[in-house]
């Protein structure tokens, strides 16, 4: 097989948080996706029984703390605080027609919002959220 000629970075991610793009103050977002693996162990034989089991996934995230609102931090405090699950949604490529999107529902679970007076860097604040249901992905 040829080397690709069609990679992309993501400076052109869109992040989505509950329906609001925020791409203009975050910077990272890693999505996990796993599977669960079920496993046993027999008496006899010399290798674990294993089984496929169901798909999760999560999201990891880095946003610049801001205090406006309709930026990433103040839609994420709400999303965090409204104690529901909320839209989630990126697209590598941007928005562009037939540009593929990793889509679904999270319910945010922490954040670490650092504030140190030595450092003379823009506060950023990192954290994570659980999946609920399906992680999509397909052209938008």
């Amino acid at each position: 097989m040829a080397q690709t000629t069609t990679h992309l970075s993501a400076k052109d991610n869109v992040f989505l948080l509950a329906g609001v793009d925020i791409s203009g103050s975050s910077g990272y977002v890693r999505i996990q996706p796993t599977q669960e693996v079920g496993r046993t162990s027999t008496f006899s034989g010399t290798s674990r029984i294993k089984t496929p089991g169901k798909l999760d996934w999560t999201v990891e995230f880095r946003l610049t703390y801001t205090e406006t609102a309709g930026e990433a931090f103040a839609t994420w405090w709400t999303a965090y605080t409204g104690g529901a699950a909320v839209a989630f949604a990126t697209r590598p490529k941007g928005t562009g027609g037939g540009n593929y999107a990793f889509t679904g529902s999270i319910i945010i679970t922490d954040a670490d919002i650092p504030l140190d007076s030595d450092s003379p860097d823009p506060v950023v604040v990192s954290g994570n959220a659980e999946g609920t249901g399906a992680l999509a992905w397909a052209s938008q």
